[in-house]
């Protein structure tokens, strides 16, 4: 063999290497967010899911979310609330992510709360973020028959 062959084949394993380690990194996120991303997508509000609560809207179809507490600490437990109104959903998840790091999959199946048409609820912990504070994004994904419907909610955590 050449020595102009081995440069060729070690060149086209080395590209075939750097090609595989980039879909390792960046498939699985492209992957996940076309999970989570439904076929309706409502806009995201600027408001504060606390005790208070936010919503957003898109034609008749509406989705709200609030927290059971004010200011949310990391490693506690939090529940989360979501109200659907004219969406006719089977399930409900709310996936979180943190909106400027990596913080592992954090994914709630949410149950529907009994005497309460359209209310959602469920429980989890925030990972602890090492800078001391984050802002999270809470994505919820409403399936129903027809379609997936998806918002974002954000809120803050020590």
């Amino acid at each position: 063999m050449s020595k102009q062959t081995t440069s060729v084949r070690q060149l086209a394993l080395t590209g075939a290497g750097i090609a595989a380690l980039a879909a390792a990194i960046w498939l699985p996120d492209l992957v996940q967010q076309d999970a989570l991303q439904g076929d309706i997508q409502l806009p995201e509000p600027d408001c504060e899911v606390t005790t208070a609560g936010c919503k957003t809207q898109l034609d008749q179809l509406s989705v709200s979310m609030q927290l059971d507490k004010s200011r949310i600490h990391a490693a506690t437990p939090l529940t989360f609330t979501v109200q659907l109104d004219n969406i006719p959903a089977q399930s409900v998840m709310v996936d979180l992510q943190g909106r400027d790091m990596y913080m592992g999959i954090n994914q709630v199946q949410l149950s529907p709360v009994e005497g309460s048409p359209g209310k959602w609820q469920g429980s989890t912990e925030l990972a602890v973020c090492v800078t001391g504070e984050m802002t999270w994004q809470a994505r919820v994904l409403a399936a129903t028959d027809d379609a997936r419907i998806s918002t974002q909610f954000r809120f803050q955590a020590k």
